[in-house]
């Protein structure tokens, strides 16, 4: 139905023997078109998503890639999720096939097409930008795959439940204090054992 979200979850395994993961926010518009929203905090996939260094010396990234407006025929294709679903479990990459030929075909146009739209979009939009749109700063340490969900966390907040940006960042602090407090409880239990 328009305006339900679907979130996929999106494991790759990597060259090195390693995983990432890259969450994909599906949503159904009004306009019975689909709204795709890959979120990556990885470097594997973050060197297709586009970068700025307007603020030395941080390197920042879109770490959502949006595509908007993909016809429900594409989006609904059987064989494009199977596509990606055995991509993303079977084979040893470094996210290309999702990035170089998955998403482009759903866009109907190569990612860096795709891109300049995009940033075309959002500059015409000026402040009026979603939250996926954000610079953020990558993760420098192994710990992409939290990263992946604060940042789904971080543009649900702000577009479903309509947050501003100060409160998103509450709402992130309270969901991490609440991770610790958890992680002390289970540490009190163990000691018990």
């Amino acid at each position: 139905t328009a305006g339900s979200q679907l979130i996929v979850p999106l494991g790759l395994r990597l060259e090195s023997g390693n995983r990432t993961l890259l969450t994909i926010l599906l949503e159904k518009k009004a306009s019975g078109r689909y709204r795709f929203v890959v979120i990556c905090s990885s470097p594997v996939g973050l060197q297709y998503h586009a970068a700025s260094a307007a603020e030395p010396p941080k390197l920042k990234y879109r770490t959502a890639l949006e595509l908007d407006n993909v016809p429900p025929e594409r989006a609904e294709d059987e064989a494009w999720w199977m596509m990606l679903i055995t991509t993303s479990v079977q084979h040893d990459s470094d996210g290309s096939p999702l990035y170089d030929k998955l998403l482009p075909w759903l866009a109907g146009v190569p990612l860096q097409h795709m891109l300049v739209r995009q940033q075309e979009d959002y500059e015409a939009a000026g402040e009026k930008v979603s939250a996926a749109s954000e610079w953020r700063t990558p993760q420098q340490a192994k710990t992409d795959s939290w990263r992946s969900m604060t940042f789904l966390f971080r543009v649900l907040v702000r577009e479903v439940a309509g947050l501003t940006k100060a409160r998103a960042k509450l709402a992130k602090w309270t969901l991490r204090k609440q991770m610790v407090v958890m992680a002390t409880k289970d540490l009190q239990s163990v000691k018990h054992l």
